[in-house]
């Protein structure tokens, strides 16, 4: 995509200072009026890209920013593509000595330019009546004036934009403004298709075709529509699990702001007979390259890390030491108790109890005690775990 652009200072009627003009070779941190200009592209898949364009700098002739929409590697989006918004960000309006200023522009995108491989051009017709306007500040900065923002007739797509004044206290951080201009006047969804869990039903939380509010997620006033259910999500804790699936395009509908991350997807989950095939399927759009970690993988590391191998060794040890002091304590318990009851084993013997029979009563009561032992210690491990 190619752009042509123009930012102007506006004469503020109330100031007898001039219209503040970047110089023809603006430093790397220029305090003039500048602007950074991004594009929100929808791919084919339904998800959110934020491309940076360029720079733009007040008082110059317009300039012309370029897109590219194909990587280094050759690599393009999925299409269908979908223009979403043109954002320009700018400095907010500050204080000085002489109180708040606010910085009022002409912010012209004078037109836009599909451009092919074979360098065919496809123009886009910018229409001011058929387009939306949305602004916003940086996060956590304190307003003391709002922006706005309003179209002016013409040629192209020119905004008035009054910066407002906004500032981060006890530092000397500016802030920022972002003006969005999206290709039509957006409404958000009536709402946004979400899938539970089994249990949610099972505990007569949620049911299908019930609505939700969605504000625990962050994204204000949106509604959730529960359209089906699972029964259950791989990592989740089963007991009971409560969990609400978005798809990420919705998610990101919903959460899109004006000049803030927009957050991509972050892990993908493939079901392969073989996981080397994964290393190929990450390769292709719309993940476009990645780390994959399979299960053997993670299993042959963690015999192989000598951390984790000593670890395991340490508890082998354990285990049989345990093992070993339990037997000679068994055992020497036992023939302590033998000869405390020598003579309850006289009578025994005068009564005609012969010695392999009194062999066996004592085996007999020594197998009850350990396994009344190991009933005990599996009772009291499973309270416990």
């Amino acid at each position: 995509l190619e752009m042509v652009w123009e930012v102007i200072e506006l004469q503020d009627p109330d100031s007898e200072e001039p219209p503040e003009h970047c110089p023809a070779e603006p430093g790397p941190f220029p305090n003039c009026l500048h602007g950074t200009v991004f594009l929100v592209i929808e791919d084919g898949s339904g998800l959110l890209h934020r491309l940076e364009a360029g720079v733009v700098y007040g008082g110059h002739d317009p300039v012309t920013l370029r897109v590219d929409l194909v990587d280094e590697d050759g690599r393009s989006p999925v299409y269908p593509l979908k223009l979403t918004a043109v954002e320009f960000t700018t400095r907010a309006g500050r204080f000085t000595l002489q109180g708040p200023r606010t910085v009022t522009s002409s912010v012209s995108l004078h037109s836009v330019e599909a451009v092919g491989p074979d360098g065919s051009r496809d123009p886009v017709v910018l229409r001011s009546t058929e387009a939306g306007i949305a602004t916003a500040f940086t996060a956590n900065s304190e307003l003391y004036t709002r922006a706005s923002a309003r179209f002016e007739a013409g040629d192209g797509l020119t905004l008035v934009l009054d910066s407002g004044v906004a500032y981060r206290r006890y530092t000397n951080t500016p802030s920022y403004v972002t003006v969005a201009v999206t290709p039509g006047v957006s409404s958000p969804a009536a709402s946004y298709p979400v899938i539970a869990t089994d249990a949610f039903l099972d505990n007569d939380l949620l049911e299908v075709g019930m609505r939700l509010n969605l504000r625990p997620l962050g994204v204000g006033g949106a509604v959730g529509e529960v359209i089906g259910t699972i029964p259950s999500f791989p990592g989740v804790d089963p007991n009971p699990p409560l969990v609400l699936l978005i798809d990420l395009p919705s998610y990101q509908a919903m959460k899109y702001v004006p000049g803030q991350t927009i957050e991509g997807p972050e892990e993908m989950w493939l079901a392969v007979s073989n996981p080397n095939e994964a290393i190929a399927a990450v390769a292709q759009p719309p993940i476009l390259g990645g780390r994959i970690v399979d299960r053997l993988s993670v299993a042959e590391d963690l015999m192989a890390d000598p951390i984790a191998v000593g670890t395991v060794g340490a508890f082998t040890v354990g285990f049989v030491s345990a093992a070993v002091f339990a037997v000679i304590g068994f055992t020497i318990s036992a023939l302590v108790s033998a000869r405390d009851r020598e003579v309850e084993f006289s009578l025994l013997h005068a009564l005609g109890l012969k010695r392999g029979q009194l062999g066996r009563w004592l085996l007999l009561e020594q197998a009850a005690l350990v396994a009344i032992a190991l009933l005990l210690g599996l009772a009291v491990g499973i309270g416990i775990g």
